[in-house]
C-alpha cells in the first residue's frame, strides 16, 4: 500500500467506480421516466380499446338492423324503425371512428 504504483492503480480504480455509479443513477432516472410514459401509454390504450368495442358493437348492431329492414317490409312501421335506427347506429358508429383520429 506505500508504493506509489499501488496507490495509484487504487485511484484509478476510485475514479471508474465513480463513474460507473454517475452512468447507473443516469440510467435509473431514464428507466423511471420510460416507466411512467409506459404507464401513460398503457392507459391511453384501455380508452382506445373501449372506443373500438363501441364502433364494432353500433355497427354490426346497426348493420343487422338495416339488413333486417327488408325482410320485414309486409310489417310497416317495424321495418321503418328498424331501417332508421340502423341508420342511426351505423351514423354513431363512423361517428365515434371519426371523432378517435
Amino acid at each position: 500500500m506505500q508504493t506509489p504504483g499501488a496507490l495509484k492503480l487504487l485511484l484509478d480504480e476510485l475514479e471508474r467506480l465513480d463513474t460507473e455509479c454517475d452512468e447507473s443513477k443516469e440510467l435509473a432516472r431514464q428507466f423511471y421516466e420510460r416507466d411512467k410514459e409506459v404507464a401513460t401509454l398503457r392507459e391511453r390504450l384501455k380508452g382506445v380499446k373501449g372506443l373500438e368495442l363501441v364502433y364494432s358493437g353500433t355497427l354490426v348492431i346497426g348493420s343487422l338492423l338495416v339488413g333486417y329492414a327488408p325482410g320485414a317490409w309486409a310489417q310497416q312501421p317495424t321495418s321503418w324503425l328498424a331501417l332508421v335506427a340502423g341508420g342511426v347506429l351505423m351514423g354513431v358508429a363512423f361517428l365515434a371512428k371519426w371523432v378517435r383520429r
